[in-house]
């Protein structure tokens, strides 16, 4: 299937499915069946990752109201959320444990 360039109409329905596709990919159960190679029906053509691929691949993509929902969609696919909450304890003064430990006492 051809993903429509960014024009009017075309632009804001790929910029709502992506919208969507980026709330649903932090659902794990919808971000394993996408990476094992969901399609729509058993007709289908390509795999609902591959049509993400083809959406980001689009000219002018970069610079669209989706780029930042399509990078966090990848992001949520390349990593874990437990990943990515170490990282971002990296550096830092606390460590992850340290902070999950402080939180638990202020319950």
């Amino acid at each position: 299937t051809n993903v429509p360039a960014a024009d009017g109409g075309a632009l804001s329905s790929i910029d709502r499915g992506v919208e969507v596709m980026t709330y649903l990919m932090s659902k794990t159960l919808v971000k394993e069946e996408l990476a094992h190679g969901f399609k729509a029906t058993a007709e289908s053509k390509h795999t609902g990752l591959e049509l993400m691929v083809k959406v980001a691949d689009r000219q002018g993509a970069g610079q669209a109201l989706s780029a930042y929902g399509l990078a966090s969609a990848f992001q949520m696919m390349a990593a874990t959320p437990l990943t990515l909450r170490k990282e971002a304890f990296e550096g830092k003064q606390v460590t992850m444990e340290q902070y999950d430990e402080l939180k638990a006492m202020q319950k």
